[in-house]
């Protein structure tokens, strides 16, 4: 490594460089005489006692400082392309994150050290340029030959090795005589490993609803700027039927198409789906991939082998070589929102990422997040509706079961019972959906009071079965059930409450002869284990589903004709001012996977407050009256999206040290505080965090609130850099959170 130059000796040569540590600046370095890089390439530096990699953001004159010289560039063309740079440049200031660590995770983890990032390729055999004249007759003695050189003229693009093997087991001896002739040559050719194959036919498109036309010509004849466009449907209405409609257009014209899902489980099912019906190579991205796989996809994307990338929250920093349309699934599903480490949002990412590229972005819901209600009122969004579903399908009637008037059985009311008993008379499906997993949430003694808590969370301790243990959903401590109460040694310990695995069991009690699956994390910890639940669901093998809030997002199971829904009445106790939103989105997303083929389906929702005005709006499928009914209590309470929030954290195993770190922010506001007008800015006071300690670690939080997003950012850009001077920073893990989605 070579010892700091002097300034005089640079000047011209100088690059800032985005290295992945937590300070939210860039690098001096220099260039030798014989070195030349541009903004978005990698390159290998020392930084203090460590060789590190990092991103060139841009070249400046001249550095106050001395510089250490770049120890060696490491691409040819950038890694990040203008565009994606300056999306990324974006995201680490309005998040306000370290920004070499934004840069660095938009690219593979293999491409984060140093090694060549070149695609990854396969051998070919190729006609060469003097074989496309070969005459057949002279190989009529040597008909191995013959048979290679038909292969490969039959085959442009190249034979793989495979197909050679295939045709004989001795096929090298054929092919070096073919070389000696110079009629054939061994080529490379960028491997499609991350990429779905394309399918050999299509599909045909079902015909289209009115709704859904309209839809479709809105957007795509406008599919040459920027627009963005909020398509608001019911469940089952067809919004992925407008996706792929628009899609068709854009791939025509030789552009590509990202779409985003919020869980892994839609990644495998929408591409299928996709496939089948344009015909296309699909690029998938999700956090399940093998790091080939993922490199190889992305390799795919970059080089415009992919006509649509697919993938859940991480593709939307997906390079692409020349992207026209993005659309994102479930655009309200808080799973968007990234919830440690880049705490960005995808959705908001996304929209900037085709307001950048001037492209059309499609968000599509049934449940719209009321900051995406907002936008459309203000006129920033188009709104797109497809009120009905199509053909013959109807929504579900929905039904409010009363806890206070009906008796309650291992957690189910008589009139579900029944309902489930029906359907199974009619060889129908029904699914229950409780969001919690395990067995009994609760492990208390009968004699003193005593309950099963984690000794490294304030949290309860979850029973599970078949392994009869207590596991803590927060940290993940998973400890033996004792027979005996550890405080009074009463043989009295009782399982309290419903989790997904109790009324498992209930049901197979109560209908012994059902096929009874259960969908949840427990069950379905691979990807092969949730493909076979999910296969039995579609087919009609599993008669009831039970399961958590993975049954609620983008699945179709035509046969289901029932849902049933637990324990709502959560939504309504939680300090989160987002609770009754999200309540309001479960349950219409859970209710909506009733009736959606040719049978009408019912929806049962056991509650102890059917009064509810929330439970009314969905009751009477009322989404506008929900829509107003949410703003104007969000506007009273000046929380989003009449407000813009930021959240700082702070965790240490020290008791103390986070609600010092944060007092000490809180002080350091104050004088940047003073300077806005009108209150446009509140720091408020540190607290503990509703779960104070976590994973062994204490927590607390601050919350800062403003009117306008400007003066917050600016604000936030001063704030934060003194944030990282405090003297109690170092005793801290802490965090920003712009537009938190979990207050917790």
């Amino acid at each position: 490594m070579s010892p700091a130059a002097k300034k005089d000796e640079v000047e011209g040569k100088i690059v800032q460089v985005a290295v992945s540590v937590p300070l939210r600046r860039l690098f001096d370095y220099h260039l030798s005489d014989r070195e030349s890089v541009r903004p978005g390439m990698r390159v290998e530096v020392s930084l203090g006692k460590k060789t590190q990699i990092g991103i060139v953001v841009k070249r400046v004159k001249r550095s106050q400082l001395a510089t250490k010289s770049i120890i060696r560039v490491l691409d040819s063309q950038p890694a990040l392309q203008a565009p994606e740079l300056k999306l990324m440049l974006w995201a680490a200031a309005y998040y306000q994150h370290p920004i070499g660590e934004v840069l660095l995770s938009a690219l593979p983890a293999d491409f984060r050290k140093p090694v060549s990032m070149t695609p990854p390729t396969h051998h070919l055999l190729c006609l060469s340029q003097p074989g496309r004249r070969w005459d057949p007759k002279i190989l009529n003695r040597a008909p191995l030959q013959r048979a290679v050189m038909e292969l490969v003229a039959a085959t442009p693009e190249g034979v793989e090795l495979g197909r050679l093997k295939a045709l004989s087991s001795s096929w090298r001896t054929p092919v070096k005589a073919l070389e000696a002739r110079g009629w054939v040559e061994f080529c490379q050719q960028i491997s499609d490993e991350g990429a779905a194959e394309k399918p050999e036919g299509m599909q045909p498109a079902p015909p289209l609803s009115e709704a859904q036309r309209s839809a479709v010509d809105s957007i795509t004849e406008g599919l040459d700027h920027f627009g963005a466009f909020l398509l608001h449907g019911v469940t089952g209405s067809g919004k992925t039927e407008v996706y792929l409609q628009c899609a068709r257009e854009v791939i025509a014209r030789g552009r590509q198409v990202l779409i985003m899902v919020p869980e892994i489980a839609l990644v495998p099912q929408l591409a299928l789906r996709v496939k089948a019906r344009l015909g296309v190579t699909v690029a998938q991205f999700h956090s399940g991939m093998t790091p080939a796989a993922r490199r190889a996809a992305w390799w795919s994307a970059k080089m415009d082998k992919a006509s649509i990338v697919l993938g859940t929250r991480s593709a939307v920093f997906t390079s692409l070589a020349r992207p026209g349309l993005i659309v994102v699934d479930e655009e309200h599903d808080p799973s968007y929102k990234q919830q440690d480490g880049f705490r960005y949002h995808a959705r908001d990412v996304a929209v900037m990422r085709a307001r950048a590229a001037n492209i059309p972005i499609i968000l599509g819901s049934a449940t719209p997040a009321l900051e995406t209600e907002a936008n459309h009122l203000s006129g920033r969004y188009r709104r797109l509706t497809l009120p009905a579903r199509p053909g013959s399908a109807e929504l579900p009637v929905i039904h409010l079961l009363d806890l206070g008037k009906l008796p309650l059985d291992e957690g189910l009311t008589p009139p579900l019972v029944q309902a489930i008993k029906d359907r199974l008379e009619r060889s129908e499906q029904s699914l229950i959906f409780i969001n919690r997993r395990g067995f009994a949430p609760l492990v208390r003694c009968n004699q003193c009071g005593w309950e099963a808590t984690c000794l490294r969370c304030d949290a309860r301790l979850t029973h599970h079965r078949p392994s009869r243990r207590l596991h803590c959903h927060h940290c993940g401590g998973s400890y033996e059930k004792a027979h005996f109460c550890p405080a009074c040694e009463a043989e009295s310990l009782v399982l309290f409450g419903q989790g997904t695995q109790r009324i498992e069991e209930t049901l197979q009690k109560k209908f012994p002869s059902a096929s009874v699956v259960r969908i949840d994390r427990d069950a379905t910890m691979t990807m092969e284990a949730l493909a076979s639940a999910l296969d039995k669901a579609h087919s009609g093998q599993a008669e009831i589903l039970v399961g958590t809030q993975m049954l609620s997002k983008g699945h179709d199971f035509p046969g289901v004709t029932l849902v049933g829904i637990l324990d709502v009445d959560r939504g309504f106790y939680s300090l989160d001012f987002r609770a009754q939103e999200r309540l309001y989105q479960t349950v219409t997303q859970v209710g909506g996977r009733s009736g959606r083929a040719e049978r009408t389906g019912e929806v049962f929702i056991q509650s102890a407050h059917p009064e509810s005005a929330y439970l009314q709006k969905v009751q009477a499928h009322d989404h506008q009256g929900y829509v107003e009914l949410a703003l104007a209590e969000r506007q009273v309470a000046r929380f989003p999206p009449y407000s813009h929030l930021v959240l700082v954290r702070a965790s240490a195993q020290d008791n103390s040290a986070p609600l010092e770190f944060l007092h000490q922010a809180w002080s350091a506001s104050r004088p940047l505080v003073g300077r806005q007008k009108n209150a446009a800015i509140v720091v408020m006071e540190p607290v503990p965090s509703p779960m104070e300690r976590r994973a062994g670690r204490w927590r607390a939080q601050l919350l800062v609130q403003a009117s306008q997003r400007g003066l917050l950012h600016q604000f936030l850009g001063e704030w934060v850099q003194t944030l990282e001077k405090l003297p109690a920073a170092r005793r801290v893990r802490w965090s920003v959170d712009v537009d938190p989605v979990d207050m917790t």
